[in-house]
C-alpha cells in the first residue's frame, strides 16, 4: 500500500482515545495528529476537532 493508507491503516488499528468528543459519540477515527482529529460519530457523520481552538466542525466532502 502506499504511505497515507498504511498510516490510516495503523490509525485505525489504535484504540479510541475516548467514546465521546463534544458531545459526539465516536465511532472511528479517521485521522489524529497532535493538532487535530478527524473522526466518525454514531450517525456516520464526519467531524473535524482542533485540540488548540478546543472546537468541533463537521467535515464537509465536495466531489468534483
Amino acid at each position: 500500500m502506499g504511505k497515507y493508507t498504511d498510516m490510516a491503516w495503523r490509525l485505525r488499528q489504535q484504540p479510541l482515545p475516548e467514546n465521546r468528543v463534544d458531545g459526539h459519540d465516536v465511532v472511528e477515527v479517521l485521522l489524529e495528529t497532535d493538532r487535530m482529529i478527524i473522526f466518525r460519530d454514531s450517525d456516520g457523520r464526519l467531524w473535524r476537532r482542533v485540540h488548540a481552538w478546543g472546537m468541533t466542525w463537521p467535515v464537509t466532502i465536495k466531489v468534483w
